[in-house]
């Protein structure tokens, strides 16, 4: 039975705390003070044990708890618990183990009712009581050992604290104070974290050496590419070299020893994971084919070649240094696990990551069922030897900013990590404004400390307290979204562009507005809530202004009218995204949300009727889809742009009004050579490539060398056929390796039914390196893909 032990006002009792007490056992007393005082206007003073009296909050290793063994039983376990009276707050294993600050803060959660949406935003409740059961007793440790989510894309030392208070334990990688040997004592304060030892967590080879001036006093370090007789200056590092095995090894083993120095100083958890992974330089192109190298990549594959390296490295560390553990990054080619039985040594990490996931629907749903093998086969390898599996998990696309939640599907993602013995999950979520931040962040966080929490109560907790009043609204809202994600299925990887969002459609774009203007009528003027709405609102906003006109077709067909006010919508979206910069550390956002205000407030707002090419004269117009890049993507994006030189323009070459510029000589990307320049067949280097995939294979492809582009204004390039859509609904068009232009066709299903299609892209070449004039601008110019329905 639940019994009164704290009242509004009233100061009957002590917060008590060990003698001697550790920082983290101060800490973890000073935020009950603080947070018991925001609930119940009364501030609870702290004594040590040696002055308990009366009713009292025991926090730590007190004598009190260790009489009753109430003890932690690892790192990061935790308890609360009620004995004679008294409520004991504690765990771990000693007593600066961050168990002690996870009891107080799931207390604080869960009995005092406080909420920590980010570093900057909590919601508190105005207590006139607090009872607790007489027999009280829970405990919990988290189930993922590692569990590294970005809180904020760029969250510093002074917020720590939100790290421990949803259970966080492991620093981002781009957050000052541990990494480079620049330790901050402050963070013990919450019980430690775990850190990556240098370079950085991840891509790290090249950060090992300044590749340019390595280069030049050792291009034998570097790939020797067979066909052109020559080490390559952006190639990967050639693995069978000695002496460069022995100079990256001598660094690591250095960097180790200092970090030990300066952990043993400064009190801070030593640096455990320490990483080899290449860079996004991933075509074949770049590996070495020296003739030690070219044998192994032969037997053992991408992946088993840089396993052969890394274990190579982990087997010299662990002589020195077993505590150091070497993760290898599973990325792009290097995901398919080696084609031998090469396996991970014990004081490996395999880290898989999860590009090629659908990060929207659920674990296993059968598009993801490459993904899946991959997993199943890196567990399998990691179990030989006892490695450590985790994983590098995507909760963003770094181009949308439409709906996109993303919370329904992570519990199926958590339980199958579960399932094949991941310890760690690392999530990458860089874009800060994207929709549903908070709540993806907030859903993530308690699963990846309970992968079988309650889910919808989450869901439903976040919406009544973020959006008070409004929550019921805002929570059909998502419903509404999520009812058109199964609807429309399409397949959603991370770094795609805003055509992922075509699950949205009229249906769901009509429903979701009237559920928000709802949701608005009852918050009223209260200015908080208004602006988390609005905000929410900028998601649903932005996709109609996107696609207004296939929405309206839509909504024509169901008979019912889509009058939306574009004008409004612009305007609402601009107001969301400029109120969004006055938030805390939301400046250095300010390029990027000046860029999505251009790009929206350039879209159309009168339909435009798209002639049909010469080209296709001989096709009923009814089978002909034609699709306006330009408008498919936040262009303005700083990475695109500066890789790229990607942005929409007029061409008065084009009778499409806005066409999609891809400029090699307004863009400063490093791999631009590599990837934008067309060779001639001569040369025997790589073309230009577009290409269609479906369930991750590559079924219809386009090539060009300079000799292919067609000079004199825009002209029709096919690039091949696609069957089965409906089936497959990671069917996409791809342009280059990075990706600068991605369509989903199955996005177009909704307007345009079909099974099977044949895709074309309208394109002019410009400048001499694309085959044209010099002094031209040298630039690909992109008016419209093209879909002819075939089936």
């Amino acid at each position: 039975m639940k019994k009164v032990f704290l009242k509004k006002g009233i100061n009957d009792c002590k917060i008590v705390i060990p003698e001697n007490a550790h920082i983290v056992e101060k800490t973890a007393a000073e935020e009950l003070v603080s947070y018991i005082e925001k609930a119940l206007s009364v501030k609870l003073p702290i004594v040590a044990e040696s002055e308990a009296e009366g009713k009292c909050i025991y926090v730590g290793h007190t004598e009190y708890a260790k009489k009753r063994n109430i003890l932690g039983k690892s790192k990061e376990n935790w308890i609360i618990a009620m004995a004679d009276g008294n409520l004991v707050l504690t765990g771990g294993e000693k007593r600066g183990d961050r168990g002690i600050i996870y009891a107080a803060y799931h207390f604080l959660e869960e009995n005092v009712g406080v909420r920590w949406w980010n570093a900057y935003e909590e919601d508190v409740l105005d207590l006139d009581s607090l009872s607790i059961a007489e027999d009280f007793y829970k405990e919990g440790t988290p189930f993922f050992p590692y569990r590294k989510p970005f809180l904020d894309s760029q969250c510093g030392v002074e917020r720590y604290a939100q790290m421990p208070r949803v259970r966080v334990n492991t620093i981002s990688p781009l957050d000052d104070g541990i990494l480079d040997g620049a330790y901050d004592p402050d963070v013990r304060k919450y019980g430690d974290v775990i850190s990556h030892g240098r370079p950085h967590h991840t891509h790290t080879m090249p950060k090992y050496f300044n590749a340019e001036e390595t280069f030049k006093e050792h291009p034998e370090w570097f790939a020797w590419n067979e066909k052109e007789q020559r080490h390559l200056p952006r190639g990967h590092f050639c693995f069978s070299n000695e002496e460069f095995f022995n100079t990256l090894l001598n660094k690591l083993l250095a960097y180790m020893e200092e970090d030990e120095r300066l952990a043993k100083e400064t009190g801070v958890e030593l640096p455990t994971y320490y990483s080899l992974a290449l860079d996004d330089k991933d075509a074949s192109y770049y590996f070495c084919q020296c003739p030690k190298c070219k044998p192994i990549l032969e037997k053992s594959g991408f992946s088993g070649y840089v396993l052969n390296f890394v274990n190579r490295i982990a087997r010299e560390v662990k002589k020195k240094h077993p505590w150091a553990r070497i993760e290898s990054l599973c990325y792009v080619i290097f995901s398919e696990p080696p084609k031998d039985d090469t396996v991970p040594e014990e004081n490996v990490v395999i880290r898989i990551a999860a590009d090629r996931s659908d990060i929207l629907h659920g674990f296993r749903e059968p598009w993801n069922r490459v993904y899946l093998r991959w997993l199943r086969e890196w567990s399998e390898r990691c179990k030989v030897n006892g490695a450590s599996l985790h994983i590098y998990q995507y909760m963003y696309h770094i181009q949308i900013h439409g709906p996109f939640p993303i919370f329904w599907g992570l519990q199926s993602f958590m339980k199958g990590f579960a399932e094949y013995g991941v310890e760690g999950v690392f999530s990458e979520s860089q874009n800060q404004f994207s929709d549903c931040w908070d709540l993806n962040k907030y859903v993530f966080t308690h699963l990846l400390e309970d992968p079988d929490c309650d889910v919808d109560a989450l869901v439903a907790d976040f919406c009544d307290r973020y959006y008070g009043k409004a929550g019921g609204y805002v929570k059909e809202y998502l419903e509404v979204i999520r009812d058109a994600m199964y609807r429309n299925i399409t397949h959603n990887y991370c770094m795609c562009d805003d055509t992922e969002l075509n699950f949205i459609d009229a249906r769901a774009a009509i429903d979701g507005a009237k559920a928000l203007d709802r949701a608005a009528d009852v918050i009223g003027d209260n200015k908080l809530y208004r602006a988390r709405l609005a905000f929410l609102r900028k998601a649903l906003d932005g996709v109609i202004l996107n696609r207004y006109f296939d929405f309206k077709r839509q909504a024509e067909k169901m008979g019912e009218s889509f009058d939306f006010d574009i004008p409004l919508l612009k305007k609402r979206v601009a107001e969301a995204l400029r109120e969004f910069l006055t938030l805390p550390n939301a400046a250095r956002f300010e390029k990027r949300v000046e860029e999505e205000i251009e790009y929206y407030s350039n879209l159309p707002e009168k339909d435009e009727v798209l002639d049909i090419p010469e080209y296709f004269k001989d096709v009923d117009p009814k089978d002909i889809w034609q699709y306006r890049p330009a408008y498919a993507t936040k262009t303005g994006l700083k990475a695109l742009r500066e890789v790229f030189g990607l942005w929409p323009v007029e061409d008065s070459d084009s009778t499409v009004s806005k066409v999609l510029k891809v400029s090699y000589d307004n863009c400063r990307g490093s791999q631009r050579d590599n990837i934008m320049v067309p060779p001639l067949k001569s040369e025997g280097k790589r073309p230009l490539n577009f290409s269609l995939y479906q369930d991750n294979e590559v079924v219809g492809e386009l090539n060009l060398y300079r000799e292919d582009l067609i000079q004199g204004g825009y002209n029709i390039y096919k690039i091949g056929h696609v069957e089965d859509i409906s089936n497959y609904p990671d069917t996409s068009l791809i342009a280059y390796d990075y990706g600068f232009l991605s369509i989903k066709i199955n996005g177009l299903l909704a307007d345009f039914p079909m099974e099977d299609c044949d895709v074309y892209l309208s394109m002019k070449p410009s400048g001499e390196l694309y085959g044209g004039k010099a002094g031209e601008e040298n630039a690909l110019f992109i008016d419209r893909m093209i879909v002819v329905k075939t089936k």
